[in-house]
């Protein structure tokens, strides 16, 4: 089960925070691989199959200060 809390898009590269991790493309968690991070989910792949989950609300976007 991933409890997929946050996802945050930035030009240093997106994080998606699951089940208390941040995590970034490519990380591990629970034996699947984060593959993609996108504006509202995150695409994981375990033994071959892939999965996504999605933030379960709306959230507003998040803007970096410049």
């Amino acid at each position: 089960y991933y409890n997929l809390r946050q996802i945050v898009i930035s030009d240093q590269g997106n994080r998606a925070v699951i089940n208390g991790y941040v995590l970034k493309e490519g990380d591990h968690i629970n034996k699947s691989k984060v593959i993609k991070i996108e504006e509202n989910k995150v695409t994981l792949s375990k033994a071959g199959k892939t999965s996504v989950i999605r933030l379960s609300y709306e959230v507003n976007k998040v803007r970096q200060a410049r």
